[in-house]
């Protein structure tokens, strides 16, 4: 009798289903244990390479049962034939060859797989399980699915080819898309015509690791693709573990192309869900398709089409006996002759529970059981599939059962019923108990010191998880808890003066406690007064952060929680120092002073996710904030969180590095627009501003720290006739150049990052505490580099060079337009104003190079040469409002055009603005896209233009077409489709998303692309984006990586 793989899974919930649940009530997938090696097949219809590892199935009637498939590395089963059936049989993901472990090829009709067990959790070339191209029906019945890679199944019938049908029902899915960045689906229509779809009695558990996507996707992609009477029922569906979104997006997802209804059909009903950790139930309702009475199990409500919920109007429907499965598998609801069998047993309690209540883990290795069953029935108990005991049950239904000796193991406990008549029910839920009488080694004190409050300050190694208590002599002093890897740390209170044996006892969670450690000994002194506190030196090091009231600094591979001006406690655990590298590529990023102690921000390098601790006052860690990870004991989120977002409110810096602090704002984005002050100087990254007699360290965009000294800002005049002249971001904080007006003598500061002076830079001054150079100083010369300017007015920048200038090389980039005698280059995300022939200025605000979505999503479009500088017409891509600027000869923003704004700081236009069609004269060009350049018909060019491409307005679903000159498109916060045929020229996307409820796709004529394997070997990474490159036309996909893209963001027509 095997054992389901979650029999506590729906243990708590409000409501549960009334029939019985796959993998819960009963077991699936292969339950045996003697398989055989696939190398030795040897029938007509099937051919094996054994090295590739490839099995073909090209035969008629071919059955393959009992193999494990995962041998050798892993085998590929492509079947090609008609009515082929695999099963009793064990996949694994190693280094199988191609994308699937089973794939039905065109040529294939009609395959079944049934009791199988798919295994991805080593992850390697497939990505998904099943893939099917062919004909007939396919049906999956009693598998087990376990964390795959992405997807299970893929139907990836062209349009036009033979209908289908599928069958999916009875199967445990269980944790999906656990490769790094994947998109979850459990099951996937991607084209072709389904003539019927039956997804029924499938249990589905998915904790946080995917990167959204739906589970069931019904989804036509072209207007070819019908899928017609699917039927959705009676299955169990659970995200749980995390915060909405965190698990997956949706539990299905039905739409179809261009939102065409009559493409799909089907109901959705008395389906059971846990909806904490997605979106929400149904992404989608399209009007062919109904929904009703599926229930949130957490609540008893009615979950309805639109995601609220709402009273049930009805019960949920019983199903009859053994069309839940369960009579396929390892229990059943009815004997051979029909009549109802006994209600399963329940097995209600165990004792003792020793040490943690409630964990299942005890000392006790002779349980006391107790349940209920029928009335007067015989129990028998059951260890796996062993039978241990028997009892019977009172008139009550009550019963009792003591074991015998059980091992040092983990026992999965269960029990049947037999009533009078002979029949035997099904199982009982299980019951996993794991005994351990085995005290663990005593644990050892590796450091003990004695601080200067009378303290003692130990470390060491125990058992993992055990609580270990400390000693002073017999006395118990306090209790430390032994991380995951042993190590435990301990700071007693205040110790009376004289000589202390400190020694430790480990007590492990099933309250087996260890013999004591070897005694160390603590000597304390009498105390006495403290001196006079005087004001804290700074502790010297690498200031990793110093926004807000915290400095985190790093000193000597150990951490500091400083204030702006003194000293603060070290980061600890368990009351010992963390090491820089102690925990693994895990490091702290940001600190912040609380009521109570420190919050505390740490990023880990290699995947990119956060987690956030509070300490108390010392330092020491107390949990971990349950607001961003869900939970007080651990948790960790991506970048994108929301709750690491509003973190990044009270920390006061950008987290994330996604150029904002908090979430994004929801106003309407506003044309660029200077900032107020005096600009001193802006060349460089820094922008040197005086406000109100203050100094400000701004960055291009925004604001920036204000210069200050001891902690108080600088102010004009405070410090006779010397006055800073410029400024330039650096590593640790900033480095600020002053100039003394009456006798023109130089020096410069280094500031922390908050803008505070540190120390002069010694290597003008010659010294870090002051000093001061005249204008013809080597050293000041040296330092023009790095402001990236001329400082002392010698007409140069750095020292003289005596190569004589060349003809620049034009930019090499893409060219977003080149009408005219200007041509908008963007080169390494900047812009750049060449001629034909040569390299022109980049475009800049402040002094400082525009970078691509600085200004959220204003992109500029076009740009002319003019009497004094440029003229650079610019578009909101969200909005379709236009503006544009004047520049000066360097292409630094001097004005907005006024004869299009209507004022010279600010403003923009819709696209019918008889100003901008004005200006569409003399930039030579068609701005607004209405097929005509001013007033008059626009006049076909051989010059090549970049235009951006207006979007849908469809609320769910945006489809983006190439023309074929050089398009640029821009993402909007719909699922978006980019369709290219052939010829379709140089453009460029921007703001892809590759994931989540808006997946976007790119859908290429299978003239330019027909597979993923074709684009993935015409694709590039250039610097931070992809290019897509085929004979002369070229996609470039911005801020994305070649290894990010998945076979799901792509489509071929």
């Amino acid at each position: 009798m095997a054992t389901s793989q979650l029999p506590n899974l729906l243990d708590g919930y409000a409501v549960r289903p009334t029939w019985n649940v796959a993998g819960v009530d009963y077991a699936v997938g292969t339950t045996s244990t003697s398989l055989k090696d696939p190398a030795t097949i040897s029938m007509a219809g099937v051919s094996v390479d054994s090295s590739s590892r490839t099995i073909t199935i090209s035969g008629s009637n071919i059955t393959l049962d009992g193999y494990d498939f995962s041998l050798h590395g892993g085998y590929q089963v492509t079947v090609a034939g008609s009515n082929a059936t695999i099963s009793n049989s064990n996949f694994a993901i190693g280094t199988n060859p191609g994308s699937y472990l089973v794939y039905g090829t065109s040529a294939a009709s009609n395959l079944t797989l049934t009791h199988n067990t798919f295994d991805g959790s080593a992850i390697g070339n497939a990505t998904s399980f099943i893939g099917f191209a062919g004909s007939g029906q396919v049906t999956m019945e009693y598998n087990w699915f376990k964390e795959f890679p992405q997807h299970i199944v893929e139907f990836t019938q062209a349009n036009g080819s033979p209908s289908f049908s599928v069958v999916y029902k009875y199967n445990l899915i269980e944790q999906g898309a656990i490769e790094d960045g994947a998109h979850l689906n459990f099951l996937q229509f991607g084209g072709g015509t389904a003539s019927s779809v039956d997804v029924e009695f499938n249990t589905t558990y998915q904790t946080p690791q995917a990167s959204g996507g739906e589970g069931f996707q019904f989804y036509s992609n072209t207007q070819g693709g019908v899928i017609q009477d699917a039927v959705m029922a009676y299955n169990t569906m659970i995200a749980a573990g995390g915060s909405a979104g965190s698990a997956m997006s949706y539990m299905v997802h039905a739409n179809s192309y261009n939102d065409d209804s009559s493409a799909l059909s089907g109901s959705v009903h008395d389906n059971f869900f846990d909806l904490q950790a997605a979106w929400g139930a149904f992404y989608s309702a399209p009007s062919g398709w109904s929904f009703s009475n599926n229930m949130d199990m957490r609540t008893g409500q009615v979950v309805n089409s639109n995601n609220t919920e709402s009273a049930p109007t009805s019960s949920p429907v019983v199903v009859p006996a053994g069309a839940d499965g369960s009579s396929g598998s390892t229990s059943s609801g009815s004997d051979s002759t029909g009549s109802t069998l006994p209600v399963a047993p329940v097995i209600a309690s165990f004792s003792a529970d020793s040490g943690v209540a409630g964990d299942r883990i005890t000392s006790d290795n002779t349980l006391e059981l107790k349940g209920t069953a029928g009335a007067n029935s015989t129990v028998k108990i059951y260890d796996g599939s062993t039978q241990i005991g028997t009892t019977t049950a009172d008139s009550a239904g009550a019963w009792d059962y003591i074991t015998k000796v059980l091992t040092d193991a983990k026992h999965t406990l269960t029990a049947t019923s037999t009533n009078s008549s002979g029949q035997t029910s099904a199982a009982s839920s299980a019951l996993a108990v794991t005994v351990d009488t085995q005290a663990p080694a005593a644990p050892t004190i590796v450091s003990q010191t004695v601080n200067s409050a009378n303290q003692a300050v130990m470390s060491g190694k125990a058992e993992a998880s055990s609580v270990v208590k400390v000693f002073d002599g017999t006395t118990q002093i306090g209790t430390a808890t032994a991380d995951s890897n042993g190590l435990w740390g301990y700071t007693s209170g205040v110790l009376a003066a004289g000589s202390h044996s400190l020694t430790a006892k480990a007590t492990d969670a099933a309250g087996n406690t260890s013999a004591a450690s070897t005694a160390v000994t603590a000597s304390t002194g009498s105390s006495t007064l403290p001196a006079t506190p005087t004001s804290p030196t700074p502790t010297a090091g690498t200031v990793i952060e110093s926004a807000g009231a915290t400095r985190l600094v790093e000193n000597a591979d150990k951490y500091y929680l400083n204030s702006s001006s003194g000293t603060g406690p070290s980061l600890k655990y368990g009351g010992v120092d963390v090491v820089d590298g102690s925990i693994g590529t895990w490091a702290p990023i940001a600190a912040e002073k609380t009521a109570t102690g420190y919050q505390v921000v740490w990023k880990e390098a290699s995947t990119g996710q956060y987690t956030a601790w509070n300490t108390d006052n010392n330092g020491n860690y107390v949990s971990h904030v349950s607001t961003l990870t869900g939970s007080t004991s651990g948790g960790s989120v991506s970048g994108t969180n929301s709750g690491l977002k509003s973190l990044e409110t009270s920390f006061q810096q950008d987290l994330n590095g996604d150029g904002q602090v908090g979430a994004s704002s929801a106003t309407a984005p506003t044309s660029p627009t200077p900032t107020a002050g005096t600009v001193i100087e802006s060349a460089g990254a820094t922008r040197l501003v005086e406000n109100a007699d203050k100094y400000y360290l701004n960055t291009s965009t925004g604001t920036g720290p204000s210069l200050k000294y001891g902690g108080v800002d600088f102010v004009d005049g405070s410090d006779g006739t010397w006055a800073p002249i410029a400024a330039e971001k650096t590593a640790t904080g900033y480095q600020v150049a002053w100039k003394e007006a009456s006798t023109g003598q130089y020096t410069a500061w280094n500031t922390d990052n908050d803008g505070n002076y540190v120390s002069h830079v010694s290597t003008l001054t010659g010294s870090t505490s002051g000093g001061s150079v005249s204008g013809t100083d080597s050293g000041l010369k040296s330092l023009e580099t790095s402001f990236q300017q001329d400082l002392n007015g010698d007409g140069q920048i750095g020292a003289s060079s005596a190569a004589a200038p060349t003809s620049s090389t034009p930019t090499a980039g893409t060219v977003i337009e080149s009408a005219g005698a200007t041509r908008l280059v963007e080169s390494g995300d900047k812009y750049y104003l060449n001629t034909s022939t040569e390299t022109g200025p980049s475009l800049k605000y402040g002094g400082v190079d525009f970078v691509d979505g600085s200004d959220g999503t204003w992109a500029p479009i076009a740009a002319e040469k003019t009497a004094t500088g440029y003229q650079v017409a610019w578009k909101e891509a969200s909005t379709g409002q236009y503006t544009a600027w004047n520049t000066d000869n360097d292409g630094n923003y001097v004005s907005h055009v006024s004869t299009l704004t209507g004022s010279t700081s600010g403003g923009s236009v819709s696209g019918t603005d008889s100003g901008l069609k004005s200006l569409e004269t003399s930039f030579h060009q068609d701005l607004n896209g209405d097929g005509q350049v001013g007033t008059s018909s626009l006049a076909t060019s051989s010059t090549s233009t970049t235009q951006t491409i207006a979007t849908s307005s469809s609320t769910t679903s945006n489809t983006q077409t190439s023309t074929s000159g050089n398009d640029v498109f821009v993402g909007t916060s719909k699922a978006d489709t980019f369709s290219f045929a052939a010829n379709f020229g140089n453009d460029v996307i921007k703001g892809f998303v590759a994931s989540g409820p808006a997946h976007d796709t790119i859908e290429f004529s299978k003239s330019v692309f027909d597979s993923f394997a074709s684009v993935l070997s015409h694709a590039t990474q250039s610097g931070g984006d992809v290019v897509i490159a085929t004979g002369d036309d070229t996609l470039t996909l911005k801020n994305m990586k070649v290894g990010s893209l998945t076979s799901q963001d792509f489509h071929f027509a």
